[in-house]
């Protein structure tokens, strides 16, 4: 497992950078069994809004897994940093648990022995 932050249009501060990555790799964690995977977090506040307005916060997570062809791009914006975090960890829960339960139903289908590389959490 490896976890890459990049911060863009806004100063990278320490705690904002444990937040996020601590918030997605719990989320990851939890549905990924194959550990060898890699996920990139975007954080980038837009820059064409003016001083006098709060700026809008772009998150983004790009989880690569080894086994996978394509990577899961999970990407959400709100004006508070904790609320589009917050966004984006739910999305991902419902991306894998959704992609989980179709890998699974799709091995049941063509009678495979199949596994799966996420567990659905109940």
């Amino acid at each position: 497992m490896k976890t890459q932050v990049t911060f863009r249009n806004i100063q990278k501060l320490e705690h904002l950078e444990e937040f996020a990555r601590t918030k997605t790799e719990e989320v990851v964690d939890t549905f990924v069994k194959n550990k060898n995977y890699r996920i990139h977090i975007r954080v980038e506040a837009e820059g064409h809004r003016t001083d006098s307005r709060r700026p809008i916060f772009q998150f983004e997570v790009v989880l690569s897994v080894a086994g996978r062809r394509n990577d899961i791009v999970v990407k959400k914006t709100s004006d508070n940093f904790y609320d589009a975090v917050s966004k984006t960890e739910h999305a991902l829960k419902k991306l894998l648990r959704r992609d989980a339960a179709c890998l699974a139903r799709h091995a049941e289908e063509r009678g495979h022995d199949y596994v799966v590389d996420y567990e659905i959490a109940v």
